[in-house]
């Protein structure tokens, strides 16, 4: 076929891709001699970190950034581990514990940037690769759980008077299953109901990579169907994503059950919170119910109540003069996020992107595909994944294929798969979208 010798011309840019990407924090997945079992950075495993951390001054006791981990040694025993924060001018001692264990805190400046390196040492003398450890730490000087709670507060201001622009300007642009979808759905959800009145009040906050954060959200709600009349509650818990601008933050994603955006729930949430939830609202048509958590996760899933769910749109421009400046979007099944990344990056983030007039078809390392596997012509009809027949290079043309789904193997236990719906190439041809819905399941080849 053809798309076979295009991949086999992409090939050298694809294994380039791969070699750059083996970085440190892949975890127990090293032949160094001298190696790291985990890292914590003010709670944040550096495994989900990626090279730039963002730590928030709510999260640092006594000011402090603490780290903890553990280092390994293929033979041996671990005799110290020291830490540098200035380019490895000058270095301090962290204490060692039992088994390589190893902590330290040290003094986070608001609005200050540290670049930290970590040395282990075995008993030899021997040292586990230094530069590969360099981690950016940026320490904010916002209070991300303030930043959050007016935001939210915010959003269901403006949600309960019926302001959809007031609501839309606390939504990232990169909103995770499509700002344009959420955008008419909030339309339509002012349609369905009068007199809302919301109750929220968050539970927990956890930063992650990239200036993210999720938040747990307890909820009450009660209103009046517009058809109807009658008057609905609900109430239990749910997540947001949300993404730092500024000084403050945008709303990212929304898991079911969702507070906004219910009369097009499947494409608005990215996936489904178990527990805390045993009725919830919701709208069809125009029409408002309250159906049991069972029954909304089927409508929600399509009955893959073992996986998460979604819809996702990304983007790629080739508009700016500078190809330095061409820029596309992957996406990371495994924490829901979109990345936006340069054509000239050594390796993508994301599990998955398409690329170009073309649609370029990547993946990141170490995911491996199947193509439109034998007796599956749509996502509904992929139950478990197939045993064989994956591949590990891509970067072939989407475009013009008449490929539909595509099943991934992420490692370990964790499979994806996706069904492309829309690919879209804009006018002039110098930017497009592709549109695809997806399921994921850390549980095996059974979705």
């Amino acid at each position: 076929m053809m798309w076979l010798l295009r991949a086999i011309l992409f090939l050298p840019l694809f294994l380039m891709a791969s070699l750059g990407s083996a970085q440190w924090w892949n975890f127990g997945k090293t032949e160094d001699k001298v190696s790291f079992k985990y890292i914590y950075v003010a709670g944040v495993s550096m495994e989900e970190i990626g090279p730039k951390l963002t730590v928030y001054r709510d999260f640092m006791p006594n000011g402090e950034v603490q780290v903890r981990g553990q280092a390994i040694v293929q033979k041996g025993q671990i005799g110290s581990v020291r830490f540098s924060l200035d380019e490895k001018e000058t270095w301090k001692e962290a204490k060692l514990g039992a088994k390589g264990a190893f902590e330290f805190a040290f003094r986070g400046e608001p609005g200050q940037t540290y670049e930290l390196y970590i040395e282990a040492t075995d008993t030899t003398g021997t040292t586990n690769p230094v530069d590969k450890t360099k981690t950016t730490i940026v320490v904010s000087e916002l209070d991300l759980r303030e930043a959050i709670r007016r935001a939210l507060e915010a959003m269901a201001r403006a949600y309960m008077d019926e302001s959809r622009r007031s609501f839309m300007v606390w939504i990232d642009q990169d909103f995770l299953t499509d700002k344009m979808t959420l955008e008419r759905a909030i339309g339509k959800d002012f349609s369905a109901f009068d007199n809302l009145q919301l109750q929220l009040t968050i539970d927990q906050v956890t930063p992650g990579k990239f200036g993210q954060a999720t938040v747990l959200v307890n909820f009450n709600r009660s209103l009046i169907g517009t058809k109807s009349g009658q008057n609905f509650k609900d109430r239990g818990k749910t997540r947001f994503a949300f993404r730092l601008h500024g000084e403050g933050v945008q709303c990212y994603s929304m898991s079911h059950p969702l507070i906004f955006g219910l009369s097009d729930a499947v494409n608005v949430g990215s996936d489904v919170i178990q527990g805390g939830n045993d009725e919830v609202i919701s709208i069809s048509d125009g029409d408002i119910s309250v159906i049991t958590i069972g029954d909304a996760i089927q409508i929600w899933t399509g009955g893959d109540t073992g996986s998460q769910a979604g819809r996702v749109t990304l983007r790629w421009s080739e508009e700016a003069a500078d190809p330095a400046d061409w820029w596309f979007e992957s996406f990371n099944f495994e924490d829901r996020m979109k990345e936006r990344e340069t054509q000239i990056a050594p390796f993508i983030q994301g599990n998955f992107c398409a690329v170009g007039s073309s649609f370029t078809f990547n993946l990141k390392a170490n995911t491996q595909y199947v193509i439109d596997p034998p007796g599956v012509s749509s996502l509904d009809d992929l139950r478990v994944a197939p045993d064989s027949g994956y591949f590990g290079q891509a970067l072939f043309p989407l475009y013009d294929e008449g490929y539909r789904v595509i099943v991934f193997k992420l490692g370990g236990t964790k499979y994806a798969a996706l069904e492309i719906l829309d690919m879209v190439i804009d006018a002039g041809g110098k930017s497009g979208r592709i549109v695809f819905k997806y399921k994921y399941t850390a549980r095996g080849p059974r979705f």
